[in-house]
């Protein structure tokens, strides 16, 4: 919404600017080109509530410019970054690690819609033997979304084999503290004071704040966001389109 506000502005001030549009419009209602701006503004609040589709076709072109650009961005910072994306040492693992597809899932713990395509994921996973996935943890929402993330981390440094069992069990469990989050960790057999101790270590905090700049330069700004064997997608988009990217991958 304010990124559509921000554009209706422009888009006024760049019609105020053109004098062009201003001699036009005069002209048709009468002549004269010696006006204040107080009249200048009053015709164009006048254009404006006489022509809003144009108002509305601005929009949908500078959306859509704006899109198309944060997209081709994305794509060449993917080409330069898929090694780091998909092959870090440092992320956790789901799934088969040798897989000929990888879904990358940019994720925060609290987020409602990661939440829903949790399911998905371990679907997808259940029922797709060659799919890798790996997390970047990316939390936003707050103190106890960059404490689900040390534990996620801290999990998968500990217990590698089990972090995909987590993802899907403490997304079940929605812990609302530390104590509660380790008590599910502990209930998958895991370490959990081992778990405490790791996620506390700077080499953890380093690693989520490598994540954000990834994801700053990916033009990610909000999660869930996937990349699928190079392809960026936005939001929880359902099992059928995750299914539908990974089978155009592997064609």
């Amino acid at each position: 919404m304010a990124s559509r506000l921000l554009t209706l502005i422009l888009f006024i001030l760049a019609v105020v600017a053109s004098s062009a549009f201003t001699a036009l419009y005069l002209e048709k209602k009468g002549g004269s080109t010696s006006v204040s701006k107080d009249e200048v503004g009053k015709l164009v609040a006048s254009f404006i509530e006489e022509n809003p589709e144009i108002i509305v076709q601005g929009l949908q072109r500078a959306q859509m410019k704006r899109e198309m650009e944060e997209s081709r961005k994305a794509e060449e910072s993917i080409s330069k970054l898929r090694d780091v994306l998909e092959k870090s040492p440092k992320d956790p693992i789901g799934g088969n690690k040798d897989g000929d597809v990888t879904m990358v899932i940019f994720h925060d713990f609290n987020c409602g819609y990661c939440k829903k395509s949790v399911p998905d994921v371990a679907r997808l996973v259940a029922e797709d033997g060659n799919l890798k996935i790996v997390m970047k943890d990316l939390p936003i929402l707050g103190e106890f979304s960059d404490v689900k993330a040390k534990v996620s981390t801290a999990v998968s440094r500990i217990a590698p084999e089990k972090w995909l069992e987590y993802y899907v069990k403490v997304t079940e469990a929605q812990p609302q503290n530390l104590d509660q989050t380790l008590a599910v960790v502990a209930n998958l057999g895991i370490n959990a004071d081992a778990v405490r101790a790791d996620m506390s270590g700077p080499d953890v905090q380093n690693h989520i704040n490598e994540n954000r700049s990834i994801a700053e330069q990916l033009g990610i700004r909000g999660t869930p966001a996937f990349v699928i064997n190079g392809k960026l997608i936005k939001g929880a988009v359902g099992y059928e389109a995750f299914k539908q990217v990974i089978e155009e991958a592997r064609n």
